[in-house]
C-alpha cells in the first residue's frame, strides 16, 4: 500500500525545487548594487550573425543598421562626401556647368571660394554653390598670399593663415587652386599648392558659370 502523506510530500518537494530553479534561472543580481535584473525578459541577441536583438524595436533595429552603412561611407548617409558644394550625383552627372564630370571624393575640383573675400574687414563671406565672376574678384583679393608666410598680408590685408571665418581651414586654402591635369576637362580644378597667383583665378574663371543647387 503507498503511504499517500508520502507521495504528497515527495511532490511537494520536487515543485519546491523547481521554483527555486525557476527562480534562480529568472533573477540576477545587477553587477553594480543590488538591483535584480529579470534575465528571461532580456533580449536575445544572435552573437554569431550579429543581428539585433529579438525583443528590439524595429525602428532601432533600422537605425543600428543605417549606422553601419554610414560607417562604410555612402550616400545614405552623405550626400555630399568631399563638402565641396556639389553633391555626390551631382558630381557623377555629365554637365559640367551643373558640377558634373567630376570626382565626388575630390574636394578640390569645384572651386567655389568664401564671396565676399574674408578680409579683416569683411568676415562674413560664404561659398554659395555657384561659381561666377564675383568668386573671380574674392581669388584676386588672395593673390600674393602664401603658406610659406602664413601671417604676412598682402595690398588687401589678405592672410593666407588667418581663419577669419572659423571654419577650421586657413583662408588661403580656400582662394587657393592648381589648374585641370586633364586637358579635356579643364574644369576640374586641382588641390592647393601653398601659394595663391594669378594662376589661380585663371582656374576659377574656368569654371565661371557652374552652379550646384
Amino acid at each position: 500500500m503507498v503511504d499517500a502523506q508520502a507521495v504528497d510530500l515527495a511532490v511537494g518537494g520536487e515543485r519546491q525545487r523547481e521554483r527555486v530553479r525557476r527562480l534562480e534561472r529568472g533573477i540576477v543580481f545587477h553587477a553594480q548594487g543590488s538591483q535584480i535584473v529579470d534575465v528571461e525578459k532580456a533580449p536575445v541577441v544572435d552573437l554569431v550573425r550579429g543581428h539585433a536583438p529579438v525583443g528590439q524595436p524595429k525602428r532601432l533595429q533600422l537605425e543600428q543598421g543605417m549606422q553601419g552603412l554610414c560607417r562604410l561611407g555612402g550616400d545614405a548617409c552623405d550626400p555630399n562626401n568631399d563638402n565641396d558644394g556639389c553633391t555626390n550625383v551631382q558630381e557623377l552627372g555629365l554637365i559640367p556647368t551643373l558640377g558634373g564630370q567630376r570626382d565626388p571624393l575630390n574636394p578640390w575640383d569645384f572651386f567655389d571660394v568664401p564671396v565676399p573675400p574674408l578680409l579683416p574687414g569683411s568676415t562674413t563671406g560664404v561659398r554659395n554653390k555657384i561659381i561666377s565672376l564675383s568668386d573671380v574678384l574674392a581669388d584676386l583679393a588672395y593673390v600674393g598670399t602664401t603658406a610659406a608666410m602664413p601671417g604676412s598680408p598682402n595690398a588687401n590685408g589678405a592672410k593666407y593663415g588667418s581663419d577669419l571665418n572659423g571654419n577650421g581651414i586657413a583662408d588661403g586654402v580656400e582662394y587657393d587652386r592648381t589648374p585641370s591635369t586633364m586637358p579635356l576637362q579643364p574644369w576640374r580644378s586641382g588641390p592647393p599648392n601653398g601659394v595663391v597667383s594669378l594662376s589661380d583665378v585663371l582656374v576659377v574663371l574656368t569654371q565661371v558659370g557652374t552652379v550646384c543647387m
